[in-house]
Parts: structure tokens; C-alpha cells; sequence
């Protein structure tokens, strides 16, 4: 499998799990109350207690921790892939919320 490739499929798979991680997010764990660990929790804290939308919140949280990943791994850390899965999961999250497409929440 030629480099080109492997990587087109890394970030098709990326994608993937990302949107299948997103729409759990919401349609599982946003929906009947329950609780998540890690950055996805204060996400979730985030959304209950200042009602922003994860999708946002998820992007304030995780660009620190990718700055910080990045200066102690330096490149070793695969930054390109970080930065498409950050991206697709808020994508996937914000599609399954109804905020990208302007559709009311209820």
C-alpha cells in the first residue's frame, strides 16, 4: 500500500470513528443523562452547567492539550491525524445537535 493511500485510509477511518463517537455523544449519552470521563465528562459538565454546545467546548478543551502533546512529543506526535480527528468529531457532533444546520433543539 502505497503512503498516499495508508494515509487516505487512516483518515477515512478517522472519520468514521469520529462520527460514530459523536452521534453515541449525543444520541446515547446526552440523551439519557449519562456521565463520560476524560475531556468528553467536562464536555458534558460543560453542556449542563453553562448549556454550551460540546461540539464548541470540545475545541476549547482539546486545542491546549494538542499544543501541549505537541511541545513535549514534538514529532513523534502525529499532529495531522489529532487535528482531523478533533475536527471530525466536533463536526459529528455539531451535525447530530442540529447547530451546523440551523435545525431547533428540543
Amino acid at each position: 500500500m502505497s503512503r498516499t493511500t495508508r494515509t487516505c485510509w487512516d483518515l477515512l477511518m478517522i472519520v468514521l470513528g469520529c462520527a460514530l463517537y459523536g452521534f453515541g455523544l449525543v444520541y446515547i449519552n446526552i440523551a439519557n443523562h449519562l456521565a463520560e470521563g476524560g475531556v468528553t465528562g467536562i464536555t458534558l459538565l460543560i453542556r449542563y452547567w453553562w448549556h454550551l454546545d460540546p461540539a464548541y467546548s470540545t475545541i476549547l478543551l482539546n486545542i491546549p492539550l494538542l499544543i501541549v502533546g505537541y511541545k513535549f512529543l514534538g514529532q513523534t506526535c502525529p499532529s495531522l491525524h489529532c487535528f482531523w480527528h478533533l475536527d471530525a468529531f466536533c463536526l459529528a457532533v455539531d451535525l447530530a445537535t442540529g447547530t451546523f444546520n440551523h435545525q431547533p433543539r428540543s
